[in-house]
């Protein structure tokens, strides 16, 4: 009886490690341009998510939203921000700009992004909105670090594996 158990134990062990290979999620991974994540966070079911930070001239908040695409792409789909100004976008083929009591909307956009790259600096607080969750950069990289964002499929057991060695 016990003999039987153990094979039934190792048959489960060897399916379970068999689908953690090969099941892959949608993940956005957050790297240093050498390529080591040092953040990976599961799309949710819209594929949609937000960078956001303080314009480093203008001193005010902009939100960048995005949506994953098919072949590990990222299309910036609109912009919210509170003044105009330098680094903003301002012509008029870049979508349509509305002024929601003080919060320049430019919805319509559709650029197209294989990664999309940002400096980490103390002062921007550089954040990723994900369904529900804010993270902080500046958590996961020092000071002043060229990050790239990317879509990608992940491995769930290596997915799994990053989360327990970052403790996240």
């Amino acid at each position: 009886m016990i003999f039987r158990q153990r094979y039934i134990v190792t048959g489960v062990a060897i399916i379970l490690t068999v689908l953690l290979l090969l099941i892959s999620v949608p993940t956005i991974v957050i790297s240093t341009p050498d390529g080591t994540p040092g953040l990976l966070v599961p799309l949710g079911r819209k594929k949609e998510f937000t960078v956001e930070y303080l314009h480093s001239v203008n001193k005010t908040p902009v939100q960048e939203h995005f949506v994953a695409a098919p072949d590990n792409q990222i299309i910036l789909i609109g912009t919210d921000f509170r003044s105009l100004g330098v680094g903003t976008p301002f012509l008029s083929e870049e979508g349509q700009l509305v002024n929601d009591q003080g919060v320049y909307r430019l919805t319509g956009m559709w650029r197209i992004f294989d990664k999309i790259s940002y400096v980490t600096l103390d002062f921007t607080r550089l954040a990723l909105l994900a369904e529900e969750d804010k993270y902080y950069l500046s958590d996961y990289f020092a000071d002043g670090t060229i990050v790239e964002i990317k879509t990608a499929r992940y491995p769930l057991i290596k997915f799994i594996y990053h989360r327990l060695r970052k403790g996240s």
